[in-house]
């Protein structure tokens, strides 16, 4: 897992961050599918994302957006002829946190 950012007082409103992030894990498994002794599996998943955080300090609050996308590569295969594709869910966040 790669997570870095930065953060600094850019406007007179409070800090701003903005970071991004990277990860892959693999699951390391191998599964032996009931119907087709020779089908393999094993899944790679990957997430890579970014946002900015921007602090309004006057009001005790903070306002963020968020992107993300998480992807799993699964190397299955069904038959000797057939593959599982990859899928991916993109994700984008918004919102605000008020402080009282």
């Amino acid at each position: 897992m790669i997570h870095g950012g930065w953060a600094k007082n850019v406007t007179a409103l409070g800090l701003t961050t903005i970071d991004a992030q990277y990860y892959k894990a693999n699951n390391g498994v191998n599964d032996f599918n009931l119907l087709d002794k020779a089908a393999v599996m094993s899944s790679t998943g990957h997430t890579i994302g970014f946002g900015i955080d921007q602090a309004l300090d006057p009001v005790a609050s903070n306002i963020y957006l968020h992107a993300q996308r998480d992807t799993l590569d699964p190397s299955a295969e069904i038959t000797a002829k057939k593959k599982i594709d990859s899928q991916s869910i993109d994700s984008i966040t918004a919102g605000m946190f008020v402080r009282f």
